[in-house]
């Protein structure tokens, strides 16, 4: 069995700490769920006095293209990796008590554990926070951002040349992100999360939609070399790598929404959530190291979306429509993201019964889903053949 960390060892950095079991503090306006966090630490204390926080932080530093000052060309890199709250789209510098107090409680949540949302691409700001309130509403979850910059301010009145043109930054952004040649501070403060969460033990969630994903992937990698790195000295690589899977396994849960990076470390908890026919997870069987037989880390949903290649089978607000009604036809209380993984691993609602998989039909769609079309000429037709209700 791997050596227990001694708490000497494992001082803890001023991240977040979401966690089902720690002392708690209620956030937002509903008293049925409280969002457990921790307390803020000294980190520049920590990191001087305790090795292994130092190695973290070493191995956490950004690069040197981290350094080079994008917001002068890309306005909205200046709100890299701020945390945002989808309630009020007020965005804060990353640190423990930003994420605390920048927690959206949507009413009748009963998840105490928050998800660190992190938003896919061309969203600015406001737009990522705005789109994330909706996620939380619609799946009864508490919420904070941690913001992934856009390098474009999309509107829908923009010519096609100038569309064209972010459509060409935004999947040269994804191939320099997939190279690892850029890591922006959102993946970094990810990774400083995830490191606490491995410190306590205690369970927590991340999510990434689209190239958010990628973000979380990047994250996942660092805390599992700075963790690794830090310990190896302690207890040797292979009781360090032992121990990784097995805290990973207890502490970090991670959802993605049509999910973009290739390969996750062992340990972690997963649930890959997509649409048949998006070519993004290419029909869910992304992650590569993961064999698209293996359906108790997936939820695949029937297309939406007719034609090669429909774009439209990768936007999450239908995903999300999806995902939440699953949930409700296998007697999931909204939030109970715990329930959620254990019910998808085990294949079962619980009853030994097969789980409930939602189809268009299952769901009472809101009056707005034309407006979240992405390509209304070729896709509004089906939409409107679904039964929309009013919101």
């Amino acid at each position: 069995m791997p050596t227990r960390p001694s708490s000497s060892r494992l001082t803890r950095s001023a991240v977040l700490v979401a966690t089902e079991h720690a002392a708690s503090d209620s956030v937002g306006a509903n008293d049925d769920a409280t969002v457990v966090v921790g307390t803020d630490a000294a980190p520049e204390r920590a990191a001087g006095a305790d090795s292994f926080e130092r190695r973290v932080r070493t191995k956490l530093a950004p690069g040197l293209l981290g350094a080079i000052p994008w917001s002068a060309i890309f306005p909205d890199f200046a709100n890299d990796g701020r945390v945002v709250n989808p309630a009020t789209g007020a965005a804060r510098e990353f640190s423990l008590t930003a994420l605390r107090e920048s927690v959206y409680v949507p009413p009748g949540a009963k998840g105490r554990a928050p998800l660190l949302f992190v938003e896919g691409a061309n969203q600015w700001l406001e737009v990522g926070g705005t789109r994330a309130r909706r996620h939380a509403d619609r799946l009864g979850l508490p919420m904070a951002v941690v913001h992934n910059p856009s390098f474009v301010r999309e509107v829908g009145a923009q010519p096609r040349p100038l569309k064209s043109l972010h459509r060409m930054l935004e999947g040269a952004s994804n191939l320099v992100l997939h190279g690892g040649h850029f890591t922006e501070r959102a993946a970094i403060n990810l990774a400083y999360a995830m490191v606490d969460a491995l410190q306590r033990n205690e369970p927590t969630y991340f999510a990434g939609e689209s190239q958010g994903s990628i973000l979380v992937g990047h994250a996942l990698r660092n805390a599992h070399d700075a963790w690794v790195g830090a310990r190896t000295p302690v207890i040797g690589a292979e009781a360090a790598e032992r121990e990784f899977q097995e805290r990973a396994s207890a502490s970090l849960f991670v959802l993605t929404f049509g999910n973009a990076w290739p390969s996750y470390p062992e340990g972690p908890n997963y649930l890959h959530l997509s649409i048949e026919g998006d070519p993004v997870p290419k029909d869910g069987s992304r992650p590569d190291n993961r064999p698209a037989s293996d359906r108790r880390r997936y939820l695949i949903f029937e297309r939406l979306f007719p034609g090669k290649d429909n774009f439209e089978n990768h936007n999450i607000a239908f995903l999300n429509e999806l995902f939440a009604r699953t949930c409700e036809l296998n007697g999931i209380a909204p939030g109970d993201l715990g329930r959620v993984f254990k019910l998808v691993q085990r294949g079962s609602d619980g009853t030994g019964q097969p789980l409930r998989i939602a189809t268009a039909a299952d769901v009472a769609w809101p009056d707005d889903m034309v407006e979240q079309l992405w390509d209304p000429a070729r896709n509004q037709a089906t939409v409107e053949g679904w039964a929309l209700t009013s919101t």
